[in-house]
């Protein structure tokens, strides 16, 4: 009975962080206007960039503040207006299909209504130009929470909805369990009482 209760408490602490762990990371943000998005890439790992590819960002591009994600982490994307981007953004666009990419602007062709992006991370000449406006999902959030992107993405596969559906089913059951020997326990009791006031 004892073994049961701790079980029941463990679980319970369990559950309770997991759904404060999503809220708080996945469905909060999205109220004020934040999707996010798992780091799958090291593109945008801040790491390897050295004063003289600053210098570069700097005298080519007027970018002076770069800001870079670390795979694993999760970030924030909120829906912008194409007037708001500028070189130095980090937007996420997309690919095809489901694919997005999360890159730093480093032009904007106001005429066209596209941008030119390039990952940090990768070589100075590697720049994915021509992007347009119609397929950039937002701009990125300079914040972002490391290996969260991690536990977001297994969260969405197929294991992680298998586990969690057991862990309920199991939770449910030692609830009914510890409910129906507390019942019998009470019972129990009731018959002795009844036996000691008899005699």
């Amino acid at each position: 009975m004892r073994i049961l209760k701790i079980l029941e408490r463990i679980m319970t602490v369990v559950l309770a962080v997991a759904l404060i762990t999503v809220l708080v990371t996945s469905y909060l943000p999205q109220m004020f206007g934040y999707t996010p998005y798992a780091v799958t890439s090291g593109s945008m790992v801040a790491a390897g960039v050295t004063e003289d590819d600053r210098r570069f960002y700097s005298d080519n591009y007027g970018i002076d503040e770069i800001t870079g994600y670390d795979v694993g982490c999760l970030l924030y994307v909120s829906k912008t207006n194409f007037a708001d981007i500028k070189p130095g953004d980090a937007v996420t666009f997309s690919i095809g299909g489901n694919t997005v990419v999360t890159h730093m602007v480093v032009a904007v062709d106001k005429q066209n209504k596209t941008v030119t992006t390039h990952g940090i991370a990768n070589e100075r000449n590697i720049n994915e130009a021509n992007i347009s406006f119609s397929d950039i999902v937002g701009k990125a959030s300079k914040f972002s929470i490391p290996f969260a992107g991690y536990v977001l993405d297994w969260a969405a596969s197929a294991s992680a909805k298998i586990l969690s559906i057991t862990f309920i089913i199991v939770y449910a059951v030692l609830l009914v369990t510890d409910s129906m020997l507390e019942r019998a326990e009470k019972n129990d009791n009731e018959e002795e009482d009844k036996k000691t006031t008899d005699e």
